[in-house]
């Protein structure tokens, strides 16, 4: 009980600064990140994504009881871990709206100190475009041990298998502090 109230406190403080950070005018140049494993991970033709994904989604699986707080699913090659993904997306309310999605992975290319938020630009999958939250880069700003250095998420797939799910599943626009 008491790691909900402070995962919930956590949450609340930070969604109170997001919207200082979406007030605030950057001027940079956005770099959005292309798939680097679209064609082997996954497919890189979005009709036989949507396919493979609507199969995921259709096998039975099991109805939540209550929505998650989090879930955790596998990011290898959608033929290994695509069925056990959807499963875990599935237990998300598809018709819910979401200010910020969190997504944490790890990093199979590179070693680093802390954390590494991508914020530089959008992601981009054969499905299209994920928005980056501009909460990211406020996250950057006032925390030391995040960066937003891009090289730890040129060639990463543990966060990009995931947002085909997200873009498939979710019937309402997101974004995401990845």
């Amino acid at each position: 009980m008491k790691i909900r109230l402070i995962v919930y406190t956590i949450f609340i403080i930070l969604l109170g600064h997001s919207c200082d950070a979406q007030t605030k005018q950057r001027t940079f140049t956005k770099i959005d990140r292309h798939p680097a494993v679209a064609g082997r991970f996954y497919p890189k033709n979005p009709d036989e994504l949507s396919k493979m994904l609507k199969d995921f989604f259709s096998e039975p699986g099991i109805v939540p009881v209550n929505e998650p707080l989090a879930i955790i699913v596998p990011h290898a090659g959608y033929v290994f871990s695509g069925s056990v993904a959807a499963a875990g997306f599935r237990q998300i309310d598809r018709d819910r709206k979401f200010k910020h999605i969190f997504l944490i992975g790890s990093s199979h290319t590179m070693s680093f100190n802390g954390a590494s938020i991508y914020s530089q630009g959008d992601f981009l999958t054969p499905l299209g475009r994920v928005a980056v939250d501009t909460l990211a880069q406020w996250l950057v700003d006032h925390n030391k041990f995040i960066s937003n250095d891009p090289k730890p998420h040129a060639t990463e797939h543990s966060l990009e298998v995931q947002l085909p799910f997200l873009k498939y599943w979710l019937k309402n626009d997101f974004t995401i502090v990845p």
